[in-house]
């Protein structure tokens, strides 16, 4: 008994220093990252799905990926502790990596360093902390655009494509299937939506917490 008592004191000690680390949230964080990128493509293989749009929306998704990294890892620096920190950290890192993986354009890849750089470099200045209205809008540019403009562009691109598969691969689908479809599409916006609203929601109070702290 005493030796299960040992075991299970040593295996809660662990599991505290991990999450006093915030470890578990920044492995969810890669781990969302890394589900949503096999979901992709599984989808693109077995639907044939066509991106619409790559030329236009990729140098604006690398630049989102390059605000939000230099954010979360500015925040990070900044010894802004929380698990919502550590969760972003490590699926805006996973997109970082996932991103120069894929990039063999140079200037795309200028665009992905140069937005890391500015992101980064401004959060652990002093003058996002010494101006309140610049760090609303630094905010506002590198946190919450970055992760609500990367959700809106992936809704949109896919939107548009399945609209065009649809059109030559459910062409034999009825007009009461075609609804549904069309519904459960606006439903998978609504609920994207609100989850972006509830992780910032979700972040407020540690930001507030950490105020009242200093």
């Amino acid at each position: 008994m005493e030796g299960e008592e040992v075991d299970e004191r040593d295996e809660t000690e662990i599991l505290q220093k991990l999450q006093q680390y915030h470890l578990p949230a920044f492995v969810a964080g890669v781990a969302l990252i890394l589900l949503l990128v096999v979901l992709n493509r599984g989808m693109r293989t077995s639907i044939g799905l066509a991106v619409v749009g790559k030329e236009i929306v990729t140098p604006v998704r690398i630049a989102l990926i390059g605000l939000g990294t230099g954010y979360y890892l500015g925040d990070a620096l900044r010894q802004n502790n929380s698990g919502i920190v550590a969760f972003h950290v490590g699926a805006f890192l996973a997109l970082l990596v996932l991103t120069v993986v894929s990039i063999q354009v140079q200037p795309l890849g200028l665009v992905l360093a140069f937005a890391v750089l500015f992101a980064l470099a401004m959060n652990v200045s002093s003058i996002v902390d010494s101006h309140a209205d610049i760090r609303d809008a630094f905010d506002a540019l590198a946190r919450d655009v970055s992760r609500g403009g990367l959700i809106f562009v992936v809704i949109v691109q896919y939107s548009v494509s399945l609209y065009i598969w649809s059109g030559t691969q459910l062409s034999s689908f009825s007009l009461i299937e075609k609804g549904i479809i069309l519904l459960f599409g606006f439903f998978l916006l609504y609920v994207s939506f609100h989850a972006s609203r509830a992780v910032t929601q979700w972040q407020k109070p540690s930001e507030e917490q950490k105020t009242t702290a200093d």
